[in-house]
C-alpha cells in the first residue's frame, strides 16, 4: 500500500471560527461560494413563489428522527437526519432554486474531512443520494449542475463514494465538458466547467482509492480462466488498484486475454515468453491514467514499469536459472516500487544462507538508496514442497526520498498482541460475512410448513378452535414423520458417524474414560501449543451466543490452521504478561422474563451473561491445567463441577448414609446450608492468596488476578441497555474458570463432628446418633465452627433457605418440637437462638418394602403382569372399602411404583384409565389412612416415591423476624451460627 504524496493529509479542526474554505484561508468578499456565498445576489422570489410554496410545504411534512438533546449551535447542521430532507427536496422539487440550495446545502455539509462531515457524506450513501445527485447532472439549468456537480466532488472524498461515482456518474460528468459546438456550449458557464473538472479531477488524481495505492503482486504459475475469476473476487474485496502478475505461461496478447481477463480490471502491458515464463500488469478499470514507461526482457529476465499519478510500479521477473548483470535493475527516480518474484537468496530477507544472486542484489539495493520491506516475523510467500519449507523469493523495495523517507504503508499481518485484538475480532467478522450464508428466522418451530402458515392464517381471521386443532395435529404429524424418516434413515452400514452422532444425542453413549493429567505444578504457566488450543476446542460447544466482539463458536471451530496458529500465539502474550485485550473484560448481561413473573421486578428477570467466545476458550486452556491441582486440593465432600461427579451423586450417598442409620436403629439430624450469592461475594485477594498455596506459580497468579479485575458489564432488555458497570469482587458469571476457582475458594472449609455432602455452595450437615439430643448438640457445635470460617472469608449464609430435619423410624416421635429458630440479625450474623415453639422439619422413611422391590427386579414386574397380578391390584383401590388401610397403603405404593414400566402402562390404558385417573386414584389408595394422632402416616397429604420405597411427611417451619435495635448494629465477637435453647421439649 503506497501512500500518494499529492493527497491532503490536514483535515479541518472540530472547532474553527470564522467562514473558512478548504484550504485553512479565509474566504473573499467576491469569491463565489455556490447559492449561498456573499457574492451571490438575491432572487426575486415574488415569481417562483408557487413552486417554492411547495417545496416548502412537502418539506414541512418531513418527519426526521429526534436528535439528542445535547446537540447545540452549528452541530444541528452537521446531524445526519438533516440528510433525508435534503434528498427528499431534490428529488420531489422542481424549482430550480429549492434544488440548487439543497445540493450545495449538501455540498457545504460535505465539504471537510472532520467526523461531522464523515458522517453527512455516509448518510448520503446509505439515503441512497447519489443516485438522485447524478440524475439532476441531466438538467438543463447550469447552476443546478454546477452545485450538483460541486457536491458530488466533496462526497468522493468518500472512498466507498468515490467508486460509485466514478462507475455512474463519469458519462454524465463528461457530457458537461466543452465539446467544441457552440450551440452546445453555449449554456454551460465557467464554474459548472470548474466544478465538473473538479470532480473528475477528484476521482482520477487520488488514484480513485483515497490516500493510498493498493499494489498486489503473486506469482501464478500459469494464468487460467478459474484463477481470474479468483483474483476478481480477491482483488476486489481488497480493494487493489494495480495487480502485478509473474509466470503468466503466455505467448501472445490474445492468449493472454482469452485465459487472462480479470473482470473490474485492465490489462495495461505483458511481457511474453515462449517458456514458462512471462509477466503483466493490470490496472482498475475507474483508474484512467496510466503510462507504460519501461520494458525490458534481457537475459529473460522480464521488467515492466508503469507510472500512475507519478508514482512508478515496476513487475519485475527473474528466472531461477537467469544470472543478474552487473547493474541487476534500471534505477528510477522517487516514488518507485519494485515489486515480483526476484528468485534470490539473502539472509536480509529470511534465507540460511545467501548465494551470489542475493548478494548482487542486496548491494544494488544499497548503492542506490532503496529499502527493502521485510519482517522476519512475516510468514514467507512461497511454500516449498519438496523441502517443506517457508521462503521468501517475492520481495517488495522501495526507493527514498532525500530525508531518507521511504513507503512504508505495506499491508502486515494483525500481530498477536492483545491491543490488536479488537482488529482481529474485526477482520474474523466481515470474513464471516463474505462467506457465511446468512439467513433470517426470528423464531424457529419444529414440523412447521405452508399448511401450517395457511391454517394460522385462517385461524387469526376466524378464531375457530377447530382451525387451531387440525394446527396442533399438523404439527404433531409433521413431528413423527420427522421422527419416522430420522429412525429409518439411521443405517451403521452407510453412515455409522451419523448414526452414533444421534444416539449420543439420545443418550446412549454416556460412559466416560479417565485421563491421568502428568503435568507438574511448574508446567502450568508454559507455553501454549497448537494441540493445547484443539483439545480446547472439543469442549467448546457450538451454537452459543457470542460477546462484545461478535466471534460465534463457529468462527474458531471452523477457522484456517493459521488463524488458530494467531490465536495461540495472543494466547501465549497474554501469558507472558498478564494483560488482557479490553473485550475480554466485558460481558453482556441479558436480562430474560422468568416463567409465570409480570416483570414489574428486577428479581422476576434471569440475567444470563454472555462473554468472548476466545476469552472462554483461553480459560478453557488454563483449566485444563490447573484442574488436576485443584482436584486434589478439594475435599472428598464436594461433588459440585468436577469430572465423574454429579448432584445425583450426593443425593444418593446421602439417601444411603440415612437408611444405613436405620439399619443400626440410629435417628439421622440433617442442616442443610445455603450461601447468599455465593460466587458474586468471592473475596478476591482470598481466592488469590489460596490459589498461591496450591499452585505457587507468580506468573499465572498474576495473569488470574488481571482476569478477575476491572471488569464491567452492561445489560440489555429488549432493546434498551444500561450504562456500564463495574464488577468489584466475585467471580464473573459465565466464567469457565469460576466453578472450579469457587471450589478452591471453599476447599480449606474446616473439619466437622458431623459428615459433610457438598454441592457447590449448597452444604448438607448430616450426624446420626440414638437421640436427638446429642444430634442437636453436635449441630449447634459444628455450625459455630462454620460461621466463624465464613465469617472469615466474607462469605454469606442464607438463614432463609437453610432447613433442619430428621430422619427416623419413631412414630412417637414424629411430632417432636424445638424451641429454636433461625434468625438473622442486622449484623448479618446468622444463628439458630431462642424463640417460639417450632415444629421441626421431620421427614419420617418407610422401610424399604414391596415398591423397593419391584422397581429394583424389572423381571418380577413382568411375573406380577404374567400371573394377572396388576388387575387385582387394580381391584383393591376400585374397592378399598372392604380392605383395611395397611392393604390400600401398599396398593397404591406398588401401583405407583410400576407405573414406570411401559408393558404396565399398556395395561392400564387397556382397562381406560389415563394418566391423571391414574394418579388420583392412587392418591386416594395411599392415602386411605384414618386420621390418628399416633400415627405418623396421618400427616401425609401427598404421594412421593424415592428408588429405596420412601415417603415424605410434611415439613413444617415457623420463622420469626429478627427483632429491631435502635441502635447501631454491633456484631457479637463470637456469635455461635446454633444456639441452644434454655429448654428442650421432646
Amino acid at each position: 500500500e503506497v501512500e500518494d504524496p499529492n493527497y491532503d493529509h490536514h483535515p479541518l479542526p472540530a472547532a474553527f471560527g470564522g467562514n473558512r474554505n478548504s484550504s485553512g484561508t479565509k474566504a473573499s468578499a467576491s469569491e463565489n461560494l455556490g447559492c449561498f456565498g456573499a457574492s451571490r445576489k438575491k432572487k426575486d422570489v415574488s415569481g417562483g413563489g408557487g413552486a417554492g410554496d411547495k417545496a416548502s410545504a412537502s418539506a414541512s411534512t418531513l418527519t426526521s428522527r429526534p436528535r439528542p438533546e445535547s446537540t447545540k449551535g452549528y452541530e444541528l447542521l452537521w446531524q445526519p437526519d438533516v440528510v433525508q430532507s435534503y434528498l427528499t427536496l431534490l428529488q420531489s422539487c422542481s424549482n430550480p432554486e429549492t434544488l440548487e440550495a439543497a445540493a450545495g446545502a449538501l455540498q457545504n455539509l460535505a465539504a471537510c474531512y472532520w467526523q461531522p462531515s464523515i458522517e453527512i457524506r455516509a448518510a448520503v450513501r446509505k439515503e441512497k443520494g447519489l443516485p438522485i445527485l447524478v440524475e439532476l447532472l441531466r438538467m438543463e439549468v447550469d447552476r443546478v449542475v454546477c452545485a450538483v456537480a460541486t457536491a458530488l466532488r466533496n462526497l468522493a472524498i468518500d472512498q466507498r463514494n468515490k467508486e460509485l461515482i466514478g462507475k455512474y456518474a463519469m458519462r454524465d460528468l463528461v457530457q458537461k465538458l466543452p465539446s467544441g459546438n457552440p450551440q452546445h456550449d453555449q449554456g454551460t458557464s465557467d464554474d459548472t466547467i470548474a466544478a465538473v473538472l473538479a470532480t473528475l479531477n477528484e476521482d482520477s488524481l487520488t488514484l480513485d482509492v483515497g490516500a493510498s495505492l493498493r499494489i498486489c503482486h503473486l506469482n501464478v504459475e500459469g494464468m487460467s480462466k478459474a484463477k481470474s475469476e479468483y483474483l476478481a473476487r480477491l482483488m476486489r474485496d481488497e480493494r487493489v488498484d494495480i495487480i502485478a502478475i509473474q509466470e503468466t505461461h503466455t505467448i501472445s496478447d490474445e492468449n493472454l486475454r482469452s485465459r487472462g481477463s480479470i473482470p473490474g480490471y485492465v490489462l495495461v502491458d505483458a511481457i511474453h515468453s515462449a517458456v514458462h515464463h512471462g509477466v503483466a500488469t493490470y490496472i482498475k478499470s475507474s483508474i484512467p491514467n496510466c503510462n507504460v514507461v519501461y520494458k525490458d526482457c534481457t537475459d529473460n529476465i522480464h521488467v515492466l514499469a508503469i507510472e500512475v499519478s507519478g508514482v512508478t510500479v515496476i513487475n519485475v521477473y527473474k528466472p531461477p536459472s537467469s544470472r543478474w548483470p552487473r547493474v541487476p535493475l534500471k534505477s528510477f527516480s522517487h516514488p518507485a516500487v519494485y515489486v515480483g518474484d526476484f528468485n534470490s537468496h539473502n539472509q536480509a530477507w529470511g534465507y540460511e544462507d545467501s548465494d551470489i544472486y542475493g548478494n548482487l542484489l542486496f548491494e544494488w539495493m544499497t548503492l542506490n538508496n532503496l529499502y527493502l520491506i521485510y519482517s522476519s516475523k512475516s510468514k514467507g510467500t512461497f511454500r516449498s514442497a519438496r523441502w517443506q519449507k517457508d521462503y521468501n523469493p517475492d520481495l517488495t523495495i522501495v526507493t527514498k526520498n532525500q530525508d531518507g523517507e521511504h513507503f512504508d504503508h505495506v499491508v502486515q499481518f494483525i500481530p498477536a498482541h492483545p491491543g490488536s485484538y479488537e482488529r482481529f475480532a474485526k477482520a474474523m467478522f466481515a470474513a464471516a460475512g463474505r462467506h457465511i450464508p446468512r439467513g433470517f428466522r426470528k423464531q424457529y418451530i419444529p414440523g412447521w410448513n405452508e399448511n401450517c402458515d395457511e391454517l394460522y392464517e385462517e385461524y387469526n381471521a376466524t378464531n375457530n378452535n377447530k382451525v387451531a386443532a387440525r394446527l396442533l395435529t399438523e404439527l404433531d404429524d409433521q413431528r413423527k414423520r420427522k421422527w419416522r424418516e430420522t429412525v429409518e434413515n439411521t443405517d451403521f452400514t452407510h453412515s455409522s458417524r451419523k448414526a452414533w452422532r444421534l444416539l449420543r444425542k439420545l443418550g446412549a453413549d454416556s460412559r466416560c474414560e479417565g485421563t491421568v493429567n502428568k503435568m507438574s505444578p511448574n508446567s502450568v504457566a508454559s507455553r501454549f501449543s497448537t494441540a493445547d488450543l484443539e483439545c480446547a476446542l472439543l469442549s467448546v460447544k457450538l451454537g452459543k451466543a457470542a460477546g462484545f466482539d461478535g466471534i460465534y463458536p463457529e468462527f474458531i471451530k471452523n477457522a484456517a490452521p493459521k488463524v488458530k496458529c494467531w490465536l495461540v500465539e495472543l494466547f501465549n502474550r497474554i501469558l507472558d504478561t498478564g494483560h488482557l485485550p479490553k473485550l475480554f473484560k466485558r460481558a453482556k448481561v441479558i436480562a430474560i422474563l422468568k416463567p409465570g413473573k409480570d416483570g414489574t421486578d428486577a428479581a422476576h428477570y434471569r440475567p444470563i451473561s454472555l462473554l468472548s467466545v476466545v476469552y472462554k476458550l483461553l480459560e478453557r486452556m488454563i483449566l485444563h491445567r490447573i484442574q488436576p491441582h485443584i482436584d486434589r486440593a478439594t475435599p472428598v465432600s464436594q461433588a459440585g463441577f468436577r469430572k465423574h461427579r454429579g448432584c445425583t451423586e450426593q443425593v444418593l450417598v446421602l439417601t444411603s448414609h440415612v437408611e444405613a442409620g436405620y439399619e443400626r436403629r440410629h435417628k439421622t439430624g440433617v442442616v442443610s446450608v445455603d450461601l447468599t450469592a455465593a460466587y458474586d461475594t468471592i473475596w478476591r485477594d482470598g481466592l488469590l492468596l489460596k490459589f498461591m498455596e496450591v499452585i505457587p506459580c507468580a506468573k499465572l497468579s498474576s495473569l488470574l488476578n488481571n482476569m478477575l479485575s476491572n471488569r464491567y458489564f452492561q445489560v440489555f432488555l429488549g432493546n434498551k441497555s444500561s450504562s456500564w458497570r463495574r464488577l468489584n469482587e466475585g467471580l464473573p458469571q459465565g466464567s469457565i474458570l469460576a466453578p472450579s476457582l469457587f471450589n478452591l475458594y471453599i476447599s480449606d472449609i474446616p473439619r466437622t463432628q458431623a459428615k459433610q455432602f457438598q454441592y457447590a455452595d449448597d452444604l448438607a450437615l448430616a450426624v446420626q446418633s440414638e437421640s436427638l439430643t446429642e444430634i442437636e448438640e453436635i449441630l449447634e457445635s459444628d455450625l459455630s465452627i462454620l460461621s466463624t470460617y465464613f465469617r472469615r472469608w466474607r462469605l454469606q449464609p442464607n438463614p432463609a433457605k437453610t432447613e433442619a430435619c430428621a430422619f427416623h423410624l419413631n412414630n412417637r416421635e414424629a411430632h417432636t418440637e424445638m424451641e429454636g429458630d433461625l434468625e438473622q440479625s442486622r449484623t448479618s450474623q446468622w444463628s439458630l437462638g431462642p424463640g417460639p415453639n417450632l415444629s421441626s422439619s421431620r421427614l419420617r422413611l418407610a422401610p424399604p418394602r414391596v415398591g423397593n422391590v419391584i422397581k429394583k427386579n424389572a423381571e418380577f414386574s413382568r411375573s406380577l403382569l404374567d400371573a394377572g397380578g396388576v388387575e387385582r391390584l387394580m381391584n383393591i383401590t376400585r374397592q378399598r372399602q372392604k380392605y383395611t388401610p395397611r392393604v390400600t397403603k401398599f396398593t397404591g405404593q406398588v401401583l405407583f411404583t410400576m407405573w414406570q414400566h411401559q408393558e404396565l402402562r399398556d395395561v392400564y390404558k387397556k382397562h381406560g384409565w389415563r394418566e391423571q385417573d391414574f394418579v388420583t386414584k392412587t392418591v386416594a389408595a395411599r392415602n386411605a389412612t384414618p386420621n390418628s394422632p399416633n400415627n405418623a402416616n396421618s400427616t401425609l397429604n401427598r404421594p412421593m416415591a424415592s428408588q429405596s420405597g420412601t415417603r415424605y411427611e410434611d415439613r413444617t417451619i415457623k420463622r420469626t423476624p429478627a427483632p429491631r435495635n435502635n441502635g447501631a448494629p454491633q456484631r457479637p465477637p463470637q456469635a455461635p451460627l446454633y444456639q441452644r435453647p434454655q429448654s428442650h421439649s421432646n
